[in-house]
Formats: structure tokens, sequence, C-alpha cells
């Protein structure tokens, strides 16, 4: 059996590991290539490619708090669900092949498939390669607006949050019989979880990202 020096070489190994992408906007000629950690999240790039393509999605509003009331928990929220069932029926009424107007950061691959931005961009990259080998850098396109009419953007910074916590939640639910763990985590820990997945300007300082 391995040992467990071992175990935590390779653990380490992939906590640090990244895959080179090639991202482009639209017909912009002018791509963003980044070495981007196998654990982020796609959206996660939002302000390095707002600042290279010069365009964003709208802002969504601050949500707001009563004085003194504790900002919500993502443990309050739906158990599992990590985009409302709503949106989902919502999405699935509406019909296929068609574009929405409305805003929202989302990505697809070199045919224009609809590439998922709710899980690790490790977890995309092989459930790509399932269907055949995958050329690195990985060319994506990133896209601010029209959505395909069966795809969910991600329209808010908190969406990204609260599909990695919702999995964490499946995670240790599977593992222990219950997320009570995730559930009563507190929220600077979470805050602190989740910051440990960013892809930041720091990143890139030290050259994950690098614009050409």
């Amino acid at each position: 059996s391995m040992a467990a020096a071992d175990r935590a070489a390779v653990a380490d190994e992939v906590w640090r590991g990244c895959i080179p992408v090639c991202l482009r906007s639209g017909g912009e000629d002018r791509p963003l290539y980044a070495m981007v950690p196998r654990l982020a999240y796609l959206p996660t790039l939002e302000a390095q490619l707002a600042r290279h393509f010069r365009e964003a999605p709208a802002p969504a509003p601050a949500p707001q708090h009563d004085d003194g009331a504790r900002a919500p928990s993502l443990a309050d929220s739906d158990y599992f669900a990590a985009v409302s069932p709503s949106a989902r029926s919502a999405a699935a009424e509406e019909p296929r092949n068609e574009r929405r107007e409305e805003t929202g950061l989302w990505f697809c691959d070199g045919a224009g498939a609809p590439v998922p931005w709710d899980v690790p961009l490790g977890a995309a990259l092989d459930a790509a390669a399932l269907a055949g080998p995958v050329a690195l850098p990985w060319e994506l396109g990133a896209r601010f607006r029209g959505a395909p009419a069966d795809h969910v953007a991600c329209e808010e910074q908190g969406c990204c949050f609260k599909a990695f916590y919702h999995a964490l939640k499946q995670a240790v639910h599977l593992e222990r019989g219950t997320a009570r763990a995730a559930l009563t985590l507190p929220r600077v820990d979470q805050e602190a979880l989740w910051a440990c997945l960013l892809y930041t300007s720091d990143a890139a300082d030290e050259g994950l990202g690098v614009d050409l």
C-alpha cells in the first residue's frame, strides 16, 4: 500500500496542479492565457477576464440586511441544491437552442458547447476528456451574455460560492451520513476555505496568468 508520505505528496501535487487555458471572448483576437488551479472555479477568473476584454456583466445589487442582523450563511440555504429548483425549471421550460439576452458569465468549448462552471476546472476537464483527448492549453470561450436556454449562467459572484459549498455539504453527507459538520461551519471558516480555491490577481502576478 502507498505510504502515508507518498499519499501526502500526491494530495499536495493534486492541490497545486494547474491547467493551461486559452480564453477568448466573442470575436476578440487577443486571448487570455492562464495557468488555472485544478480546484478553482472558472468564474473566479471574472476580474481578469473583465480587465483583459474590457467587458463585464452588470453588477448584481448587494444584499440588504437589517442593522445588526447576521449575514446569511451558505449553510442556511437549500440543503443540496446548487442552483435553485425554480431556476432549473424555468430554464427547462424555455425553448432549447435559443439564446437569452440576460447578462451572466458562462463558458463554452471550441465547438460552442457550454462548459460547467459550477464544478472545479479539473473536474470539468476530466469530464470533457471522457469524450476524447483535450488539447492543451484548453481552448475556452468566455461569454458575458446570451447563455443557451438550457444552461444556467453565473449571474452573480455568490453563485460560484454557493455551488462550491453545496458540493461540500454533499461530500460530507456521503462520507459521514450527515452534513452537520458543513452546516455548522462558521461563516469565517467557510470564507477561508473558499479563499483557498480562488484564482486571484496575486496568482496572476506570480506568473499564473499571462496576457498575450
